[in-house]
C-alpha cells in the first residue's frame, strides 16, 4: 500500500514509465497501420519512423545521466514531459516524412530520457525499507501506458 508521503514520489516513476515507454513508444505502433491506410506513409516508411523512435531512445537512455547532472534531475523530467506532448502533437498531422521522424526521435530521446530518470530519482528519495514495496508500482506504468495506447 502506498502511503500519502509517497504519492509524489510514487507519481513521479509512475508517470515518467507511463508516459516515456508506455506512450511515447507504444502509441505510436498502434497507429502504424492507419498511416498507411490514410496514405501518409508507406509499410517501409512507417519502420523507418519506428526505428528514428528506437534511435532516439538510444541517444536518451546514454543522455540521461549527463543532462540531469548538468541542469538538475527535476528540470530534465519537466523538459522530457513537454517534449513527448509536443511530439504527440506533431504526429497528430501528416507531415513530410523528415518531419515526422524528427517528432519520432525526439519522442524516443524524451522516452528514454523519462525511464532512466525518472524512478531513479523517485527511488533514490524513497525510504531503503519501502524500495521493494514502491518499485514495482512504479514500473507498472509501462503497462498501464501500453494499454491506454
Amino acid at each position: 500500500m502506498i502511503q500519502r508521503n509517497e504519492l509524489p514520489l510514487f507519481l513521479t516513476g509512475f508517470l515518467a514509465t507511463l508516459s516515456g515507454v508506455g506512450l511515447a513508444r507504444f502509441a505510436y505502433t498502434a497507429l502504424m497501420p492507419q498511416m498507411v491506410l490514410a496514405g501518409w506513409f508507406t509499410g517501409e516508411q512507417v519502420a523507418y519512423l519506428g526505428a528514428a523512435n528506437l534511435l532516439g531512445y538510444l541517444i536518451g537512455a546514454l543522455a540521461a545521466a549527463p543532462l540531469a547532472e548538468r541542469l538538475g534531475a527535476v528540470r530534465v523530467l519537466q523538459g522530457c514531459w513537454i517534449a513527448v506532448t509536443l511530439s504527440f502533437l506533431g504526429c497528430s498531422m501528416a507531415q513530410p516524412m523528415a518531419v515526422f521522424f524528427v517528432w519520432r526521435l525526439v519522442s524516443g530521446i524524451a522516452g528514454a530520457t523519462l525511464m532512466v530518470l525518472g524512478p531513479s530519482v523517485a527511488m533514490a528519495a524513497t525510504p531503503l525499507a519501502r524500495r521493494a514495496a514502491l518499485g514495482p508500482l512504479m514500473f507498472s506504468g509501462i503497462g498501464v501506458g501500453a494499454l491506454l495506447s
